[in-house]
């Protein structure tokens, strides 16, 4: 898979690309993560899909939170990633014990 971006929309729409993806994307960080962290309004079991061997972290939202994104075209497929203040605070969130990255 050249680029898994192009699956998102697809898969797990409506959605939108953030936490350290995000942050990458809009060189907020050097670090190269090997996983998609997704943000969607769909409900899912399990925190994570792996798809063509492209792990995707999926963290739920609420649809009145898909705010702060920006259109991004990845090859004919247009993607929602989200903006820069968005992607710091959805980092910080991700920071919270609930959230399950931290303990």
């Amino acid at each position: 898979m050249s680029d898994p971006w192009i699956l998102a929309p697809a898969l797990f729409a409506p959605c939108y690309v953030g936490g350290w993806t995000a942050a990458h994307h809009w060189d907020l960080t050097e670090q190269l993560f090997n996983d998609i962290l997704i943000f969607t309004t769909r409900h899912f079991v399990g925190g994570f899909e792996m798809i063509q061997g492209v792990k995707f972290v999926l963290r739920h939202t609420q649809p009145d939170a898909l705010f702060g994104l920006k259109s991004v075209w990845r090859g004919e497929t247009r993607v929602l990633v989200s903006d820069k203040p968005r992607t710091l605070i959805d980092l910080l969130a991700l920071l919270k014990p609930e959230a399950g990255f931290i303990t």
